[in-house]
């Protein structure tokens, strides 16, 4: 950030009265002390990183907004951290123009964190051929993404179901399992009856289910083969007399 010419002066500079913490993916509501009526402009910076340039206008208060790209910014210098030192710099311009900077600048340190992730309080149970019911709490309003896997045989991991579960706060996400799913699961155990199985929740920023925030939330339980589907019944007998002597 560049102003084209710069001096000092006696006069107060405009100074951050609000928190410089916030949320990542969150705009930033800003109060400012500017008895100047001077124009600010506004920087973040997460950990050794800068954000983002806003023109913030000459009056006391303004909202600093994120475009899709520096929330994403934001979240790339949290490298996977809950938190980190963030600081907010304010540039006093006495002009509308933004080119008469007024120097030095006035910063103030805080704390960005990154928003509670989605987590169920369900368990990863499963009859196949049935519907699972899992409760989701997802306090921060973000987008959320189910995976269903089992446990094949050898041990390992197999992904069988994923759903878009979306961004309400609170809610039961139905898994309806296709015919194609539980043929899948019954063609990995066809010779047990049960393996275990896990639900992983996963929280995403944005509605197309991109830039996952903190890591996701898994779940533990056990698949089993429906055994009242795989039981003959007869209905009809025929009594015969296999003596043939008689």
């Amino acid at each position: 950030y560049g102003p084209e010419t710069s001096f000092t002066t006696s006069v107060p500079l405009a100074t951050l009265t609000s928190s410089a913490n916030f949320t990542a993916g969150d705009n930033i509501y800003m109060t400012f002390n500017n008895p100047a009526n001077f124009y600010i402009a506004a920087e973040v910076g997460v950990g050794s990183s800068s954000i983002a340039f806003k023109q913030m206008g000459n009056g006391t208060s303004g909202i600093f907004s994120f475009t899709k790209e520096e929330i994403d910014k934001v979240y790339t210098a949290l490298e996977g951290a809950e938190s980190k030192e963030c600081i907010i710099r304010l540039y006093t311009h006495s002009d509308s123009g933004y080119t008469n900077y007024i120097s030095p600048f006035q910063y103030k340190y805080g704390t960005c964190t990154q928003p509670q992730r989605a987590t169920t309080s369900s368990n990863a149970d499963l009859t196949i051929g049935n519907s699972k019911s899992i409760e989701i709490s997802n306090p921060s309003g973000k987008y959320v993404f189910i995976d269903y896997y089992i446990q094949k045989a050898d041990g390992t991991s197999m992904w069988v179901y994923s759903k878009q579960a979306g961004n309400a706060t609170s809610f039961t996400c139905m898994l309806e399992m296709g015919s194609d799913v539980n043929n899948t699961m019954y063609q990995e155990m066809s010779n047990r009856t049960s393996t275990p199985s896990m639900i992983a929740v996963t929280t995403f920023e944005h509605s197309d289910y991109t830039t996952r925030i903190r890591n996701f939330q898994s779940v533990g339980g056990t698949v089993y083969i429906n055994q009242a589907i795989n039981k003959p019944i007869f209905t009809t007998f025929t009594l015969r007399n296999l003596d043939k002597t008689i």
